[in-house]
């Protein structure tokens, strides 16, 4: 689906004379992204090739061979011509492959073709994404495990099959963690007035959940949205979580998160539990967060799972956590 969208993508910059690799040259896209589109297709003859010309068969009533001076009209014995440029009948495409005319949808405006194919990204290089530990946590822990490339744990490879960013490449992630994956900034302004702009982001979870002190505590995360530059957050409307996040503060005296009341993720609506492979999830961007400054972050936390006190042996008792690649920003879907 992702080859998908990037090509859809590439196919209204292209109509929109927008330059970007891969256009027809001398044209703006070629018919085989025009049919994409617009739904035109070429009429081809009965042989197969392009549409063709042909002309009046003579009535056989008599006359010259040759077929521009014709024979004689049997009605009033004068000379008739069979000219085939006046008695042609042309099988030419009934829609026009003009994206203004077509009467389909072309895509966005050209500044927002180009803007959405900038923002997609498939993550192979780190490209301006952040991380950091979040809730003011400080002591001797590792809180944020955000890492990038080639995983061996979880999915064991990337959506993609190049680079992606996990919670950790190689193990389960550590107890007590909190910590954000953030995007670049990226100008999405041009895109304020389209009906629809939505982001495509490829992800894999499988969280930790158990019971302690008779309730079920959930490891999770979830996902937000800036319009001014990180300055503030909020939720990505409309996502179907399976569940809310429950963090799990402590299992004694001697097995305490630090700033166990603190968890920013706890108690929102977030994925816990396992998808159980790579997953496809599409979220409408609102209008007023279409700005010149939008961006957006994987939020996760885990909590006390094993009564250690070790970083290594609480991956033994958690799980592999969550891995993000391909995101893509198109203005339809699917």
């Amino acid at each position: 689906m992702r080859v998908f969208t990037r090509d859809l993508l590439a196919t209204w910059a292209c109509l929109a004379g927008v330059v970007v690799t891969g256009c027809a040259s001398g044209s703006s896209t070629s018919a085989s992204n025009a049919s994409q589109i617009t739904g035109y297709q070429p009429t081809a003859s009965s042989s197969g090739g392009e549409p063709t010309s042909e002309a009046t068969e003579d009535d056989g009533s008599g006359g010259s061979d040759d077929p521009t001076t014709g024979g004689t009209d049997p009605t009033t014995g004068e000379p008739t011509t069979d000219d085939p440029t006046e008695s042609t009948t042309t099988d030419e495409p009934t829609t026009s492959d003009d994206p203004t005319t077509a009467g389909e949808t072309t895509g966005p405006a050209p500044a927002c073709a180009n803007a959405l194919m900038t923002a997609s990204d498939a993550l192979d290089t780190i490209g301006g994404w952040t991380h950091d530990k979040m809730d003011g946590a400080s002591a001797n822990w590792t809180f944020d495990h955000w890492e990038h490339g080639v995983p061996s744990s979880g999915p064991g490879a990337c959506f993609d099959g190049g680079s992606c960013w996990a919670t950790n490449l190689d193990d389960n992630y550590i107890s007590c963690q909190r910590a954000f994956l953030k995007s670049p900034n990226y100008d999405l302004s041009a895109c304020a007035s389209e009906s629809d702009v939505y982001v495509v982001v490829r992800h894999y979870y499988d969280f930790w959940s158990g019971d302690w002190n008779g309730q079920t505590w959930y490891d999770g995360g979830l996902i937000e949205f800036s319009g001014d530059g990180g300055e503030s957050w909020e939720a990505a409307p409309g996502v179907n979580y399976p569940g809310t996040i429950a963090i799990n503060p402590d299992m004694g005296a001697f097995y305490e998160c630090v700033n166990a009341d603190g968890f920013y993720a706890h108690q929102r609506p977030g994925f816990v539990g396992t998808n159980d492979g790579w997953e496809e999830l599409a979220i409408a961007i609102p209008a007023h967060l279409r700005t010149s400054q939008l961006s957006l972050r994987f939020v996760y936390a885990s909590g006390v799972s094993y009564q250690t006190s070790n970083e290594q042996q609480t991956m033994q008792h958690t799980r592999p956590g969550w891995y993000v690649d391909a995101v893509d920003w198109v203005a339809s879907y699917p």
